[in-house]
């Protein structure tokens, strides 16, 4: 009995030393200067309840995208010069350009607006400018192109990235944990191990407890991953089948399992928030920041208000420190846009950036 008490002692000794730490310690990339943003403008207030909570967004030549959750449309489109709202679009459904329930992830490429249909396990592309012409008259006929995507039970993709004829995939294999789907829907594997100890969790279940954030770089090939509860960052070269790992960070807070859990799952308490989020330019890479464990930040709704910046070689450029915490962000060559969403309001604030390799705020 003695020894039993003696070993719970240690055992909350050791949790409450860890949490300790992961409250005090100085986490991060190694950055070459921070900047502090505090003069924005607001792009667009509107009632949450018209726009339901926001899990994505992208903005493309002046018009911002955004995937919204608990909505009756999937889509919303803001004319970023205008400061208005061009619509909603994206029924949820089973008919002609509805869809049942599409991913929370989506792309912008070729000037056409990529997601997937998770249900029906189906690609769907859709030309821009058929959707703004849509929203000017509802008479426009839209047309979506649809293509069945690979998955299996021992294929399962849970994320998503697109770069150019490409499919990035991070989920539930039977081997390896990152594949690409090619033009001719063959797969490869990309990485085959994990970087971390995984413990004993059977191969084709790591991908659900060991999630990842993906953003590709079309320009380049390559292909940025993250995962979360940690602050690992992996960047690919996918050009002329190269598809090879060039960086992984010296990262020092991988993922942590639960010892006390009988279902595999990571122990929120002592995990790092790390890299919660990802967005991109030609030349830049664009990490949301926190250095709360994932327990506190789950609690606070996976807020930050930290974003750093990084080349796509890996090297740590700068910090933006926000002036309030935001729940989704996305980037241009000139602006950093960022959601402060309120129980009753969503409010969408740009802030003017320079994303020049060696620029400053301007």
């Amino acid at each position: 009995m003695k020894k039993n008490i003696k070993s719970n002692v240690v055992t909350i000794c050791t949790l409450l030393l860890l949490v300790s730490c992961h409250s005090n310690q100085n986490k991060g990339f190694e950055v070459e200067n921070t900047i502090d943003l505090r003069h924005c403008d607001t792009i667009i207030s509107m009632s949450s309840i018209a726009m339901g909570s926001i899990v994505s967004m992208q903005c493309h030549d002046s018009i911002l995208i955004m995937r919204n959750a608990l909505n009756d449309q999937y889509f919303s489109f803001f004319n970023t010069k205008s400061k208005k709202l061009l619509g909603h679009w994206g029924e949820i459904g089973n008919g002609p350009l509805e869809y049942i329930d599409i991913s929370s992830e989506f792309s912008i490429i070729d000037n056409k607006l990529i997601f997937r249909d998770v249900v029906k396990k189906e690609i769907v592309k859709i030309e821009l400018e058929d959707l703004l012409h849509f929203f000017e008259n509802k008479e426009y006929k839209i047309t979506d192109v649809k293509s069945p995507y690979l998955y299996s039970l021992n294929f399962r993709p849970l994320r998503t990235e697109f770069v150019t004829d490409k499919i990035i995939c991070a989920g539930c294999f039977d081997d390896g944990s990152l594949k690409i789907i090619d033009s001719d829907n063959n797969t490869i594997t990309l990485s085959s191990e994990y970087p971390f100890d995984s413990g004993n969790i059977t191969n084709l279940h790591k991908g659900r407890v060991f999630q990842s954030f993906l953003k590709g770089n079309c320009q380049q090939e390559k292909i940025a991953r993250s995962y979360i509860a940690s602050d690992i960052l992996e960047i690919y070269d996918i050009s002329d089948n190269t598809n090879q790992l060039i960086y992984i960070n010296d990262y020092k807070y991988p993922p942590i399992l639960s010892s006390r859990s009988q279902n595999p799952k990571i122990e929120e308490r002592i995990s790092i928030g790390g890299i919660i989020g990802m967005d991109a330019t030609e030349e830049l890479l664009f990490l949301a920041w926190s250095s709360k464990s994932f327990k506190e930040l789950s609690e606070m709704d996976y807020r930050f208000n930290e974003i750093l910046c990084l080349n796509w070689y890996g090297e740590g450029l700068r910090k933006y420190t926000l002036p309030f915490d935001v729940s989704n962000f996305c980037v241009t060559n000139e602006y950093l846009y960022v959601i402060n969403e309120q129980e009753e309001s969503i409010d969408i604030y740009r802030f003017k950036i320079n994303n020049q390799l060696t620029g400053t705020i301007l």
